[in-house]
């Protein structure tokens, strides 16, 4: 992630359990690049996917 990412808000996510409140609006970023918004994190799976990046969560940023 880049300084800049940081600066915007983006949080690093290290592949541990969700970082923040079930009920929390977030935008995650996933290891391929793509970055998505949810109303909240209840079906998010925060485990990491080396395997498959399409799923794997590497920054997040809570919503205001």
């Amino acid at each position: 992630m880049t300084d800049e990412q940081r600066a915007e808000g983006w949080i690093d996510h290290d592949g541990g359990p969700c970082p923040v409140g079930v009920w929390q609006p977030v935008t995650i970023m996933r290891r391929d690049g793509k970055i998505a918004s949810h109303p909240d994190c209840r079906h998010l799976d925060w485990l990491p996917w080396e395997d498959d990046p399409h799923t794997d969560i590497i920054a997040y940023r809570p919503a205001p």
